[in-house]
């Protein structure tokens, strides 16, 4: 296998492994589902995504940090679907990075996203158990069968 072929494997793996989190995520009373559409993602690093909190704009925009471990992308990359905690309290931002304020997550989502539809958690948890059925399949597959041997006359 080649260095390409493994490391395509891995992000293969890791984003699996990311939507099984999610998934596992949205199974948490706690934890309220909320999308984020990419244009308003206003910063980004290995662990977290900031974004631009819904409804606030110019002087006034404010933005949140969200983890990327509990956040998949959806829409063909278009959204993201993750997770507030109704019962931790963010830190909201001001454009330059300063904190503002802090919120809880429960007032974070009732002032400020819209209710995710069951049938988008439906669609994306039914997503999860394909690509996860599709990589058992993989790991099973059986090794390529020997040709015959020829016939003696």
């Amino acid at each position: 296998m080649d260095k390409e072929m493994f490391l395509s494997r891995m992000k293969g793996y890791r984003e699996l492994a990311q939507r099984m989190q999610a998934v596992a995520a949205a199974k948490n009373p706690d934890l309220t589902d909320i999308t984020i559409t990419k244009k308003l993602v206003t910063e980004e690093n290995d662990h977290a995504v900031k974004t631009r909190i819904p409804g606030t704009w110019g002087e006034n925009a404010r933005y949140v940090w969200i983890n990327k471990d509990k956040a998949m992308e959806i829409h063909e990359g278009k959204t993201i679907l993750t997770f507030l905690d109704r019962n931790k309290d963010y830190k909201i931002y001001s454009a330059d990075n300063r904190v503002v304020a802090t919120m809880k997550g429960k007032d974070l989502y009732e002032g400020h996203y819209d209710r995710v539809s069951a049938e988008v958690r439906k669609r994306y948890a039914d997503m999860e158990r394909k690509a996860k059925e599709q990589e058992n399949m993989r790991k099973k597959k059986p090794a390529p069968k020997k040709a015959p041997a020829p016939k003696k006359r």
